[in-house]
């Protein structure tokens, strides 16, 4: 988290990610919520790690009845951008996904973007979304290839060429802090890993769609 934080401070953090995803990123967050826009409208939404808030200021596009930032960090939610746009309709919360401070069916939908890898406890958090949920929710996250060579080609891309990248950039702590980012790599799931712990967690009652020849998923939660 501190990683995080220190990026984001430094503003450096959404031009590295842009550059990570080959330009993908932002895309990706438009493209998945104009998807699922009607979860979106007249409804009480969370944005599950909101961070900085690059995600919410999309959902919010779809006008939100309320949007809830729930994200562990209260520096990174003390500069979302979303609430600066609009805090009537925005709310922040500091907490973590396995211990949603929310009572039971009371959310309409759930986002997150690049949530899922650094959860502590995957099962106990879609647990928690079954529990607070009353309608779909959205996870949108990085995986592991399950071809060994694309496998290979992501582990070189992520934990040596980005954080070069960043070092260029940002110097000796953008190395360090994208170098750190490389360990939560390590801890991503293949597709099929992520679908057992799903349907063992959650049930049966999901969708996984790949994209960016496999290395992104979105797993929708009906």
């Amino acid at each position: 988290m501190s990683a995080i934080e220190d990026l984001v401070a430094s503003n450096m953090y959404e031009k590295i990610n842009n550059i990570m995803s080959l330009g993908q990123v932002k895309r990706l967050r438009a493209e998945t919520i104009a998807c699922y826009s009607d979860l979106v409208y007249g409804k009480i939404v969370v944005d599950l790690g909101s961070g900085k808030g690059y995600s919410a200021i999309e959902i919010l596009k779809y006008k939100p009845k309320l949007l809830i930032l729930l994200d562990p960090s209260p520096s990174m939610l003390a500069d979302n951008i979303s609430y600066m746009v609009n805090s009537v309709v925005v709310e922040r919360v500091v907490g973590v996904a396995e211990y949603m401070p929310f009572r039971n069916k009371v959310i309409e939908a759930f986002f997150s973007f690049f949530v899922l890898r650094d959860l502590l406890d995957i099962c106990h958090a879609f647990r928690e979304i079954a529990r607070s949920s009353s309608g779909k929710s959205v996870l949108v996250d990085v995986i592991r290839p399950s071809s060994r060579l694309w496998d290979s080609i992501v582990l070189i891309w992520f934990c040596i060429m980005v954080p070069l990248i960043a070092g260029i950039m940002q110097g000796v702590g953008g190395y360090r802090n994208y170098s750190i980012f490389c360990k939560t790599v390590k801890r991503w799931l293949t597709k099929e890993k992520l679908a057992e712990i799903v349907r063992k967690c959650y049930g049966d009652n999901f969708v996984l769609k790949t994209r960016m020849l496999g290395v992104i998923v979105e797993v929708t939660l009906n």
